[in-house]
């Protein structure tokens, strides 16, 4: 594959579609973490804390 075909704008625009899903989901499986760590915290400093979805 030459490189003018990979400096294609429309290929660089898809690179760059996927990179942001690829980071959207990783963001978004950090913060999930997150939360069920500050969740287990709670229920773990407080008995009567219920974990609500």
């Amino acid at each position: 594959m030459p490189k003018t075909d990979f400096l294609h704008p429309k290929t660089i625009l898809n690179f760059n579609i996927l990179l942001g899903i690829a980071g959207l989901r990783f963001e978004i499986w950090h913060l999930m973490l997150f939360i069920s760590k500050v969740r287990f915290k709670h229920l773990f400093f407080n008995g009567s804390f219920l974990i609500k979805y």
